[in-house]
């Protein structure tokens, strides 16, 4: 294969200043100033020798974000000013202390970013070991890819040890917040679902678009409108002989104009770790405004359109007990929205979806609310959590209103109203 030498005759290109250009040279190359004012003397100067054509233009590259043009020439190219002589000074002066050997090319150097024969950027093996950076003992290096970055050319690559305990810190960092929000979730969740007092729950109201009808529906909201999941779960509690008059105690906080952050498209853990944590700092910045902070936030979007798929996308998150509810501003579903955010109220007290994702339809026998009926279809209710009423094997529909809902055994066993 062909070799080539990289040299500089001082040119610099449009756009960049000699100052900046020295500057971010000396950088690049990670020696003094004065090592690299030979480049801008106007005469042509040897950079890197007996490289390869993509060694070579590798370097031309560099030096072209530091604004100076380096060319490429044949190793037997003409002889420069700096190439005369038998044993040419390399830009960094080398000391018998901080020295390493190039794996790429085998050229013994200073310690630096980038081998000073084949102008590949390194790691030092001995600071990828934890060895000290001044030990005197040459170190093997590896080629690192450039970035091209300006930070690579302030602080160099980063060592691979110093990446590595970068990487354990920012995971461990999140094992640490993870596991304190998972014990404050726990604690709170064994204080709120041991039903010795009624669950504060505040509705906040978000206009879903900006139509009069959402504006006007809004507006005319009151606690009143949700007086029928009150209803429902104290109904259900006395089935259960739960030991407490009204589970939930609900009341309509004040319109919210943020909207709450869309959760991933995706199922990535991280994305959904992440997005959870900013809704609940979403949820805890824009929920705040009552004189006794409540128990379970539940922040309903209305909408004008009619569109089953809408519901669909509500939520609730037992870690902070919050909940997005999609919902109709029409004065006439106001029933069915209640179903909904019931059920989005008991995600947020550990209850579990009880039907199938892909197909909506409940699951059997938890999803039902009556799983011993002979012959199991058509059911007449819906259990809360398995969401519909089935009517077929392959057919449910939504209840109208809660008087068509009830909650099943494995949910009040999950929200602790019963032990077994």
């Amino acid at each position: 294969m062909e070799r080539y030498n990289v040299v500089c005759k001082g040119q610099l290109l449009a756009g960049h200043s000699k100052e900046q250009a020295h500057r971010e040279l000396a950088l690049l190359f990670k020696a003094d100033p004065k090592t690299v004012a030979p480049l801008f003397s106007g005469k042509t100067v040897i950079v890197k020798r007996n490289l390869t054509p993509a060694a070579a233009d590798k370097i031309r590259q560099a030096a072209a974000r530091c604004g100076v043009k380096f060319e490429i020439q044949p190793l037997d190219g003409p002889s420069t000013a700096l190439d005369a002589g038998a044993s040419p000074q390399p830009l960094v002066p080398e000391t018998q202390t901080n020295m390493v050997v190039c794996e790429n090319c085998g050229t013994r150097q200073p310690r630096s970013s980038t081998c000073i024969n084949c102008g590949l950027f390194i790691v030092e093996e001995n600071t990828r070991r934890g060895n000290g950076a001044n030990s005197g003992t040459p170190a093997s290096t590896a080629p690192v890819p450039s970035t091209g970055s300006s930070e690579e050319y302030e602080s160099g690559p980063i060592p691979l040890e110093r990446a590595s305990k970068l990487r354990r810190f920012r995971i461990g960092l999140l094992v640490v917040v993870l596991a304190v929000v998972g014990v404050s979730t726990w604690l709170t969740q064994r204080r709120v679902t041991s039903w010795n007092d009624p669950l504060q729950v505040v509705i906040y109201p978000i206009a879903g678009d900006t139509s009069e009808e959402v504006a006007a529906y809004i507006k005319a909201l009151d606690d009143e409108a949700f007086v029928d999941i009150e209803a429902f779960f104290t109904e259900e509690a006395e089935a259960f002989e739960v030991p407490i008059s009204k589970p939930f105690q609900v009341a309509v906080g004040p319109q919210i104009a943020e909207l709450p952050p869309d959760p991933p498209r995706d199922r990535n853990v991280f994305k959904v770790i992440y997005w959870s944590l900013q809704m609940r700092l979403w949820a805890f910045k824009n929920g705040r405004s009552e004189p006794v902070d409540p128990d379970v936030r539940m922040f309903v979007l209305y909408y004008t359109i009619d569109d089953e798929e809408l519901l669909d996308r509500s939520l609730g998150l037992q870690q902070g007990m919050v909940g997005v509810v999609h919902a109709y501003a029409d004065p006439r579903a106001q029933a069915r929205n209640n179903v909904i955010i019931a059920h989005e109220m008991l995600h947020t007290v550990g209850a579990a979806d009880k039907y199938d994702p892909e197909t909506h339809q409940p699951l059997y026998p938890d999803g039902f609310a009556d799983p011993d009926q002979e012959p199991r279809y058509p059911q007449k209710l819906a259990e809360i959590m398995g969401a519909r009423i089935p009517i077929s094997e392959t057919h449910a529909e939504m209840p109208d209103n809660l008087d068509s809902a009830v909650v099943g055994p494995q949910t009040a066993y999950e929200i602790r109203w019963i032990k077994e």
